[in-house]
């Protein structure tokens, strides 16, 4: 919850630093959502790719965002309220998910799991894989290993950090064919740092205990 006092200005800080509706519309071309679907977006802050998802899915899908921040969630209900959208949003974290199994046909996860440490990594790949339908998929976006030399020189002090290190260290699929998704797949990068994969959960169980 670092990020709770920045909840007013949150829409307005991502688009200052080049992550507002065009980035959260990117990471929506590789969920590719249908009518009709059910979507979790885990960490979903003030609700922007939650609302965008509401929209790809209606009008028989669903959209829901959880955040562990009551800031994040107050600014997401108001947000969706003013703008006359459907998407609901719930105080809860990704390491317990309050629904039940194979509830999602799709789980977003945008800019999240870089903010937790390596046991909650693990949980909460584990809660989505659990969420999700079998086949279902999960689209996380994340700071990943860095591709030009230059990052290095400003993201190295975060290999100290246990958070942000096996991001860097480039461990992200590792973590994601652990909790037992296959396939996993990389889908490119924005800015050298900025990386999208997607994971598929099996259509025979495998999930990880």
């Amino acid at each position: 919850m670092l990020l709770e006092w920045l909840a007013p200005v949150y829409d307005r800080y991502c688009k200052v630093i080049g992550l507002g509706e065009r980035f959260r519309t990117d990471t929506l071309r590789h969920a590719q959502l249908k009518p009709g679907d059910r979507v979790l977006d885990v960490g979903c802050g003030t609700g922007v790719l939650t609302r965008l998802a509401q929209d790809a899915v209606s009008p028989q899908g669903t959209a829901i965002g959880i955040d562990p921040g009551p800031a994040m969630i107050a600014q997401a209900r108001d947000n969706a309220r003013a703008a006359g959208n459907r998407a609901e949003f719930r105080l809860a974290a990704v390491e317990r998910l309050p629904f039940p199994d194979a509830s999602f046909d799709v789980v977003l996860s945008s800019l999240m799991f870089h903010h937790l440490p390596p046991e909650t990594k693990r949980e909460g790949l584990r809660e989505v894989l659990r969420v999700l339908i079998p086949g279902g998929r999960l689209v996380l976006v994340d700071v990943g290993k860095p591709g030009h030399f230059l990052w290095w020189l400003v993201v190295w002090p975060f290999l100290l950090m246990p958070m942000t290190a096996p991001n860097l260290r480039g461990e992200v699929p590792i973590y994601l064919s652990a909790a037992g998704f296959a396939p996993v797949e990389t889908n490119g990068m924005r800015w050298r740092i900025i990386t999208f994969w997607t994971a598929v959960k099996p259509k025979t169980n495998t999930v990880v205990t």
